[in-house]
């Protein structure tokens, strides 16, 4: 028995294949005060609420049923609870113990409707299996007689929202389904307000969330404009623009960047933007529903030529790094250095940098700090940040106190002041920036201390993709509190970029945008100095421009006008245009793995019944492990294999599976291209499943198998069969046979059935 002390995983599965049983054993639970407490953010509110504290709760009983085993914690009053701006009660119970549970429940202090309810149980399901018993078709009747059971009310206000449906099926029976209900009025769908059950694989529920408001005014749908009319002015404004952008996946030595055409939208930013269009004229609105004039969009060279040159040539000493920085920028007074380092980084985007911190100390009291980072070789400031100063010239009496939210300077003075330190900074790319023009924020307006400014670097048309330069003046001062350079800037190309047509790419782009009429909530504009905001409870009839959801991190490549994973750098596959798996015996288990990019593919087919070789054997098995999600390592790690180089597709998938000690790494070879045979499935498999100790405990096993006289390892063959993870012809396994593609597919499916369950994965 000393074989399995260390291995319960190992003893649980023997014991199953020799028919004992093993005990269980429950986690003591916690115990915790039950003592319930009223903490009152305004007590006046509280007072004058038309709902009591004990007629609040039992609404709130009411709303969803308590389990006995459940222990009421607390009890809040908030004056202004935030989803509906409403006074609310706040109620809490929860259950401890390994099963850990927890219920919220808010009740409007006025009306008594029920705002919110938010359950949570532990979705770590043990005993899950896979497949999950419930699929997502079962897992919505599920959801829907749940909510039938809370509120039978309901049924005739609710519609299926399905852009928060799994877009690929589970590699784990521990998952969740957050089957998700959004109001409707008058047909139409609203935002805001929602029903949401989580039902995990074995068809239970683990969570369940309501929000909604009753107070809301819904204007009728009248005057409004067709979905096809609005597509085609979405389409006939759609203004796509060339953007810079960064994979999120591993980088290789000589990799560059690719070029993505985004959509420019009001917020600068221009990828994935949330865009409203009113409904009755296609107006293009900002979130608090205030239309957005043309004349407020777009950009704003800020200088026809450039302007100078940066100095170039050894590295700046700390001394001459500030120097640089004086130039342009006056130290906080009564500061001084706590810190200066010099670093160097190689990884993304090589620079060499100055970081420097100060301490403001005013008679002997800690203050505040400031910050700044000078390249070490041009002496070009990259941030600046010293935004403390009005606080502090207000404590020490230098700004008097009632002039708190009275601008000294007008937001133009601060533009223009902030465009001449951008040119003074960069002077050698000063024909290539422009003024980021945005519609006003509510926010900024309220509280105008500081103003923010946005600039862009443009060459050959090409940005990055987020603001790349941003610069805010304080109101009361006039001076510069925070400045931010991003040093990829210099990274856009210095030759125009070969791209396909704009025209083709908008019509690639059209195919993934969906513009649906909804009602949503305008945000509620804060207070305006110092005077109070009036809650919003007027909706506002819209249409809402939506990227369909892919399930992947996704991008327009504008070199081949294809959507490209951000990830994998690979074009996006679906298992639907594949061409040579429909009708296919194994069409199931290899639709299953084509959702989450195993198979590489080529003029849109997998070849199925081709062999596959020992690098797709490892980065099949290493992705199926790690749940579908890419492996990479740092590019400076040392390569492990000759022939396997940081630069080959499957480099960080064998590396890892070293790692993990699925493959022998004291060889000086893998040979990746060489095809794999079943002997090595099975011996990957066992080892993947962490039953490599069960082989060595003698006649553990019935070896039924007619040709095991020629395998190193027999016992690994009777294993996989044994549990049904590869079949066998008459008793015969033929270890020497090579594995096809679709082979491996049925293996893994079987595989995935069998192996330990991890924690839940949420959809």
């Amino acid at each position: 028995m000393g074989v399995f002390r260390n291995h319960p995983i190992k003893l649980l599965l023997a014991s199953s294949l020799i028919l004992t049983s093993l005990p269980a054993y429950a986690a003591e639970p916690a115990t915790l005060p039950a003592n319930p407490k009223v903490s009152a953010q305004d007590n006046q509110a509280m007072e004058n609420a038309k709902v009591s504290k004990d007629k609040a709760l039992q609404i709130a009983k009411k709303g969803i049923d308590i389990p006995a085993d459940y222990t009421q914690r607390n009890v809040e009053f908030q004056s202004k609870w935030w989803g509906s701006n409403s006074p609310a009660w706040v109620f809490y119970w929860d259950h401890q113990g390994p099963d850990y549970g927890s219920i919220q429940v808010v009740v409007d202090a006025n009306s008594s409707s029920i705002l919110n309810i938010d359950m949570y149980k532990n979705e770590y399901d043990p005993n899950a299996t896979y497949p999950p018993k419930v699929d997502l078709g079962k897992a919505k009747d599920l959801a829907m007689e749940f909510i039938m059971k809370q509120f039978p009310d309901k049924k005739d206000e609710i519609v299926y929202d399905n852009r928060f449906e799994p877009t690929k099926p589970p590699l784990q029976g521990s998952v969740i389904y957050p089957v998700t209900y959004k109001r409707k009025v008058n047909g139409i769908l609203f935002d805001n307000n929602e029903i949401r059950v989580n039902i995990n694989g074995n068809g239970e529920v683990t969570g369940f969330s309501y929000r909604w408001s009753d107070d809301i005014q819904f204007p009728a749908a009248k005057n409004v404009m067709s979905e096809e009319s609005i597509t085609k002015l979405y389409e006939d404004q759609l203004d796509l623009s060339l953007r810079l952008i960064r994979y999120w996946g591993p980088r290789q030595k000589n990799d560059t960047d690719p070029i993505a055409y985004v959509p420019q939208t009001f917020d600068g930013t221009g990828y994935y933007g949330q865009q409203y269009f009113r409904a009755t004229d296609g107006a293009l609105v900002t979130p608090w529903g205030d239309m957005i004039p043309q004349t407020q969009l777009g950009l704003e060279q800020i200088s026809d030529k450039k302007l100078g040159d940066m100095p170039a040539g050894k590295t700046l000493t700390q001394e001459q790094a500030l120097a640089a920085l004086r130039k342009h920028f006056s130290l906080p007074e009564d500061s001084k250095i706590i810190n200066a380092s010099y670093r160097e980084e190689n990884i993304d985007n090589p620079v060499s940098v100055w970081d420097f911190n100060w301490e403001q100390n005013v008679n002997g009291i800690t203050r505040g700090w400031s910050s700044a980072s000078i390249d070490a070789v041009t002496g070009r400031v990259l941030n600046y940040n010293n935004s403390d100063q009005v606080y502090y010239a207000k404590e020490e009496g230098k700004i008097p106190a009632n002039e708190k939210t009275s601008p000294k300077i007008s937001r133009e003075e601060a533009q223009k002041q902030a465009t001449e330190l951008v040119k003074k900074l960069n002077p050698d790319i000063a024909n290539q920036i422009y003024f980021v023009k945005m519609p006003p924020n509510p926010y900024q307006e309220a509280n105008p201390g500081i103003f923010y400014f946005s600039f862009a670097v443009l060459q050959h048309g090409v940005t990055l993709e987020n603001q790349s330069i941003g610069v805010s003046v304080d109101s009361q001062t006039g001076k510069i509190a925070n400045y931010w350079f991003d040093p990829y800037n210099l990274k856009l190309p210095k030759e125009a970029p070969v791209v396909v047509n704009k025209e083709q790419a908008k019509k690639t782009y059209m195919d993934m945008v969906e513009l649906k009429l909804t009602y949503i909530l305008p945000q509620e504009k804060p207070s305006i100095y110092n005077k109070p905001g009036k809650s919003n409870t007027e909706a506002m009839l819209v249409y809402e421009a939506r990227m369909k959801n892919s399930g992947e991190p996704t991008f327009l490549d504008a070199k081949t006008g294809l959507w490209t994973n951000r990830e994998t750098k690979k074009p996006v596959s679906t298992a639907e245009t594949i061409s040579d798996i429909k009708g296919h015996k194994y069409e199931k288990e290899l639709r299953l793995l084509l959702h989450y990019n195993i198979f590489d593919i080529t003029d849109g087919k997998i070849a199925p019944e081709e062999q596959i070789s020992r690098g797709e054997m490892i980065k099949m098995l290493m992705l199926v492990q790690n749940n579908g999600y890419p492996i990479w390592y740092d590019p400076n790690r040392a390569a492990t294999f000759s022939d396997v180089s940081k630069e080959s597709d499957y480099f960080g998938y064998i590396e890892n599976a070293v790692q993990q000690n699925l493959i022998d790494g004291t060889k000086t070879e893998f040979k990746p291209n060489e095809k794999i045979d079943r002997e090595e499935l099975a011996n990957l498999i066992i080892k993947a499943l962490g039953y490599s100790n069960l082989l060595e405990v003698p006649n553990l096993f019935n070896n039924d198998l007619t040709d095991t006289a020629s395998m190193e390892n027999p016992a690994a063959a009777t294993l996989v069969t044994k549990l049904g993870i590869m079949d066998t012809a008459s008793k015969a396994f033929k270890p020497d046979e090579k594995v096809t593609r679709a082979e491996a597919a049925v293996a893994f499916y079987h595989f995935l059935s069998k192996r330990n369950q991890g924690g839940a994965i949420r959809y």
